[in-house]
């Protein structure tokens, strides 16, 4: 192999590695419900939960069915570096002492609508993710879209129409079951 054919090889090697991993930032995207997609899985289709967890320089926001056992999505954000992870969980700890267990991912591709994101911004997002073999599961094909108020809320989402749920109010926690019904 002469020099020209190891750069050519080198230079698609390199680009087919840059593109498995995309971050796309577009302010503009349209997103207006929350749905997942999880290739041959179907389960609660008409119900999902979207809720969001806030520390001092970090957000995780969280896209999952309610069932007993199966798999999620959840974007992190920490300091603007964005980090989209497929999990799967139980309701016990079946996965070496833990109920849930991070998948890695293959390939992705987020759309997203910013990197930076305080209480009261919404989150919008695309995003197909590939996972890998893991000793939990087999390969994955996760895909879907967010639209989310950043702030430790919850919403439920039925038939595209969304319930809100909040945790979160000045700063307190406070316990709710419906919208109104707040127990500090």
């Amino acid at each position: 192999m002469n020099l020209k054919s190891l750069l050519l090889l080198s230079s698609i090697l390199i680009c087919a590695i840059c593109n498995s991993q995309k971050i796309i930032v577009n302010a503009d995207i349209e997103v207006t419900t929350t749905k997942i997609s999880i290739k041959n899985e179907n389960y609660g289709e008409d119900r999902l939960f979207c809720y969001d967890y806030m520390r001092n320089d970090s957000i995780t926001v969280y896209v999952s069915k309610p069932v007993l056992e199966g798999c999620g999505f959840k974007v992190q954000i920490v300091n603007g570096k964005i980090t989209p992870k497929v999990y799967k969980c139980t309701d016990y700890p079946a996965y070496d002492g833990m109920s849930c267990v991070d998948l890695e991912n293959d390939k992705y591709m987020l759309e997203i609508n910013n990197t930076v994101f305080k209480p009261g911004d919404t989150l919008k997002a695309k995003f197909t993710i590939l996972t890998q073999t893991h000793k939990y599961s087999e390969k994955k094909k996760v895909t879907g879209e967010i639209f989310h108020i950043i702030g430790g809320n919850q919403y439920e989402w039925r038939e595209g129409k969304s319930i809100h749920y909040k945790f979160w109010k000045n700063g307190k926690q406070v316990f709710t079951t419906n919208e109104g019904d707040e127990k500090q």
